[in-house]
Order: C-alpha cells, then sequence, then structure tokens
C-alpha cells in the first residue's frame, strides 16, 4: 500500500512540476494556491501560479517544453495552462500588466495553435517565435524572431520579425518597425537574442579572454625581469605579438597597466610597440627612461 501511495505522488509531482525560475534578481513574490511566498532561484512552479515582480525585480522562467519567459519590472504573469503532451499540448499565460519577453519552446513545434499568450486586450498566437510586450500607458507588442498572430478586438494582425504593434482595448492603432528601447526586457538575461550587433570587447568572452591574457603576460614579464637583453627581447617580441590580437583599448589598458600611470612611459611603451626593439641601443635608452620614471622592465 506504501509503494502505490509512493508511485502515485510522484507521478502527480512529476504532473505538477512545468517549470522553474532560472535566474532572478530583486523582490518577487509567487502566489500558489492563495498562499503567497517570496520567490528564490530554482523554485518550482505549478498551473495557477502567479509570479508578481515588484518594482526592483526581473527574473527568467524555463518551462518543461524549453519554453522561457522573461519579466521586467512591475509585472504579473498568470499561468492558467500548461500541458505539454504531444498534440494534446495547451499553454495560455496571462499578463496585464508590466514588460515580458517569450522564446517559444517544443509548444510551436508540437502544437502551436494550442498556444495562447494573453497581453491585456491583445491574444498572441506563435509560429516559432521570440516576442517581447510592454504594457501601461501605451500597449504594444513586437517580434524579433519568426511572427505572430496577434488579435486584438475582432481583428487578426500577422506581426513579422522586427515589426511592433501598437494597440488600444480592443483597436489597433498601428503597426511598425520595431523599437528595441521601448521593451525593458530586450537587453536583460543571458537568453537575449535581439537583431542587433554586440561589442566583441564588451562581451563576457571577450572580457575572460582578456583576463587570461593579462595574467600570462604577467607571468612573463616577471619571469623575464632579471634576464639577459636577448631573453628580454624575446619576451618583448611576445608581447608584441599579442598586442597584434587585441584592440586597441585593450592595449593601452595593458601599457597603463605597466607603466602604473605615468604618461611618458605610456607613449614611450606605445611608441615601441609600434616598431619593436630594433637593436640593444633602442632597449638600452628605454630601460632608462623606464627606470627615472620608476617603472622596472
Amino acid at each position: 500500500m506504501n509503494k502505490i501511495a509512493l508511485i502515485v505522488f510522484l507521478a502527480s509531482s512529476l504532473f505538477a512540476n512545468i517549470g522553474k525560475i532560472v535566474t532572478l534578481r530583486g523582490d518577487v513574490v509567487i502566489l500558489s494556491d492563495n498562499k503567497e511566498r517570496i520567490a528564490k532561484t530554482n523554485d518550482i512552479l505549478e498551473e495557477n501560479d502567479k509570479i508578481i515582480t515588484k518594482n526592483n525585480a526581473k527574473l527568467q522562467i524555463k518551462f518543461i517544453d524549453n519554453t522561457i519567459v522573461t519579466l521586467g519590472k512591475n509585472t504579473t504573469l498568470n499561468i492558467k495552462d500548461y500541458v505539454i503532451d504531444g498534440k494534446k499540448s495547451k499553454v495560455s499565460l496571462e499578463v496585464n500588466n508590466g514588460h515580458f519577453k517569450v522564446i517559444s519552446g517544443n509548444i510551436s513545434k508540437i502544437a502551436r495553435k494550442n498556444f495562447e499568450f494573453q497581453a491585456k486586450t491583445a491574444t498572441i498566437g506563435i509560429r516559432g517565435t521570440v516576442f517581447v510586450g510592454s504594457l501601461g500607458k501605451v500597449d504594444k507588442v513586437g517580434c524579433l524572431e519568426g511572427a505572430i498572430d496577434v488579435k486584438v478586438g475582432n481583428k487578426t494582425s500577422l506581426v513579422q520579425a522586427g515589426n511592433q504593434l501598437r494597440f488600444d482595448n480592443d483597436k489597433v492603432i498601428k503597426i511598425e518597425k520595431i523599437v528595441p528601447k521601448e521593451f525593458e526586457t530586450i537587453n536583460t538575461g543571458k537568453e537575449s537574442q535581439v537583431n542587433t550587433k554586440q561589442s566583441y570587447k564588451n562581451s563576457e568572452s571577450f572580457n575572460e579572454f582578456l583576463n587570461s591574457k593579462e595574467e600570462m603576460i604577467k607571468a612573463k614579464q616577471e619571469y623575464y625581469q632579471n634576464k639577459n637583453y636577448q631573453d628580454y627581447k624575446n619576451n618583448y617580441k611576445y608581447n608584441n605579438e599579442r598586442i597584434k590580437d587585441l584592440d586597441t583599448n585593450s592595449i593601452s589598458k595593458d601599457i597603463i597597466n605597466i607603466c602604473n600611470g605615468n604618461t611618458y612611459c605610456i607613449q614611450n611603451k606605445i611608441n615601441y610597440a609600434n616598431k619593436g626593439y630594433l637593436n640593444g641601443k633602442d632597449y638600452q635608452n628605454n630601460r632608462q627612461r623606464n627606470s627615472t620614471y620608476g617603472v622596472q622592465k
């Protein structure tokens, strides 16, 4: 009898788990079975849960079919239905205020017609989609990838990627080019997929690469610090090759650190970085100038 009860419990728990909070910052509340609790990262969500973000909060939810929903501040999400079961799958989500972004998961492949996202008076259907919305004084939804069907009143509009639809109650105001800055959730979270070019030098991967290179350079400099001229020259050649691989801002940062902010040393290093040490005289002169300013190389 206990084994049967355990199996029933595990089965009910499995079906109750429809997703979880994967990232969170600020104050977020979950209302479940009329009980309120403070949300935390990795909290499991169930059907009929209501998620409320406060003025300082943003979060991201990953559902069991890999649909990802990002909520901005002052946003309330109602999970009305979330069943993933082949062609019988059904998803119904509702937001009546705030800011959101949705990346549709497997539901768009197995039963996209059974997906419904209610944004105030607009009902959004998906076609393998990334879409955003902002509901407040001005209500609008925009499509970043794929396309969405947006029904407002008795009119259904197809909104292609790169466009947004403005609406007021049961009336469509206009369809226009999307304005990314009008959607708070577009540039938040690791899942952001906006069709705008990001600066590589500001990306997380570049910063990690730069830090590893800086550590390598410092180790080389310490090793060669008391070596003879030829070893020093070889080390500087290594530095010079490394400089070619990085951008100007990174070079400047490296040189500034080496020179402890001394302007004469910085300019001198930049000059020598461009042409290298051509002979022993160049090396000796540069070394003497650096020593004058307390920079040992």
